[in-house]
């Protein structure tokens, strides 16, 4: 982030894990240093395709136009937080997959943290790239946003959750 140049090089991560680099991005509204935004963070900027080296990237004069931050929870935060309308953000390990549609672009996940496992249902890409080309497997790691809701008195993340990230397994 420059302060002199109120700009910042940027790198974000698509649905299916694909990076791409944001040259010299700038805020829609202010300066880019005073947007509170980091990794783990969803953004939507707007901008030209531009290449270095070969690499696609987004031109110098792209725009930050919004910042979803979500509030981070360890598993057992998230079975212990209030059913409702606020959003987290949950990472664990995959400890199961069931119901992955590539017809419903949706898939549900078990995660464990520690001793505590919950149930991500019909979670979806943020980008609307088909789940089914993330290559999710148990053992990996993900990060999903979402709601806490129940299912039957069981805790669980209600449908909708937003796949914001995911690390295969070594």
């Amino acid at each position: 982030v420059s302060a002199q140049y109120h700009n910042a090089n940027v790198t974000i991560t698509g649905g299916a894990g694909e990076e791409l680099y944001l040259y010299r991005l700038v805020a829609s509204e202010g300066n880019i240093e005073d947007v509170n935004f980091g990794v783990g963070d969803l953004i939507t900027v707007v901008g030209a395709r531009s290449s270095y080296d070969g690499s696609p990237q987004m031109a110098q004069g792209g725009v930050l136009e919004t910042v979803q931050t979500f509030a981070p929870k360890t598993v057992a935060e998230f079975i212990a937080a209030e059913e409702g309308d606020d959003v987290y953000a949950v990472t664990g390990e995959i400890v199961g997959i069931k119901d992955l549609s590539e017809s419903y672009n949706n898939v549900g996940i078990t995660i464990k943290d520690g001793d505590s496992e919950i149930l991500l249902y019909r979670v979806k890409t943020f980008d609307g790239t088909n789940v089914v080309n993330v290559g999710l497997e148990v053992g990996g790691t993900v990060t999903v946003a979402g709601k806490r809701s129940s299912y039957n008195g069981t805790p669980q993340m209600a449908a909708g959750g937003i796949l914001l990230s995911y690390n295969a397994p070594v």
